[in-house]
């Protein structure tokens, strides 16, 4: 009998952040169950951002904590994606893990400083706000659908091409959507100043992706 060699991935580090994130998410529900009943229905109703875009804003432990979700299953569906198109081992799982983590959270934050800083110059701080809640919200609610892939892809599927692109379909979609429901809902301020909101959506949208991914694949 042959002796066949069989790699066993070691997804102690993945286990324990999906945890640390799915305690992050319960937290959210345990802090505000009202709001978590209807954040968890957003994509199908948008009561969510009627009600809580005013009052939360985006200093709330509810909102805190969904970013958090957020950025843990992210980085580490980013990290189980390479995985999958790539055997190179340069960095190590943990190295590789962290440096995801890193990179999403100063990206997030450096992105959020700009959109901030942009409403103070055109003394539009209000709109801004809203335009930010909104679409944090549907990027954190997205998560749950990386949380889902990160899941499949760790225990399930660890090397299903498959897998990876109908999450980042569904991921983009659902985004997609967002982004069309927070135009509906501030068009007519849109069309007052649209080449605003172009120039915003090249410098402020495109641009940071195209810098972060460009810089990700170096």
């Amino acid at each position: 009998m042959e002796a066949i060699t069989r790699q066993i991935q070691n997804l102690d580090l993945v286990t324990l952040l999906l945890f640390v994130s799915l305690c992050a998410f319960a937290g959210a529900k345990i802090f505000d169950k009202n709001k978590f009943g209807v954040y968890i229905i957003l994509p199908v109703n948008n009561k969510y951002l009627t009600i809580h875009n005013k009052k939360g804003k985006l200093i709330s432990w509810f909102h805190l904590l969904n970013t958090a979700f957020q950025l843990l299953n992210f980085s580490i569906f980013g990290y189980l994606t390479i995985k999958v198109f790539t055997a190179n081992q340069y960095l190590e799982l943990k190295d590789l893990l962290w440096y995801l983590l890193l990179c999403l959270f100063f990206f997030v934050m450096v992105k959020l400083i700009l959109q901030l800083l942009t409403g103070y110059i055109f003394n539009i701080e209000n709109r801004i706000l809203e335009y930010i809640f909104n679409k944090q919200s549907y990027f954190n609610y997205s998560a749950l659908i990386a949380c889902v892939g990160n899941i499949i892809l760790a225990y399930v599927l660890p090397e299903s091409v498959t897998v990876v692109y109908l999450i980042i379909g569904l991921i983009f979609l659902l985004n997609i959507v967002g982004l069309v429901n927070t135009i509906k809902t501030h068009q007519i301020y849109i069309k007052s100043h649209l080449l605003y909101f172009i120039l915003y959506l090249c410098a402020l949208e495109i641009a940071p992706l195209v810098i972060f991914g460009s810089y990700l694949k170096g």
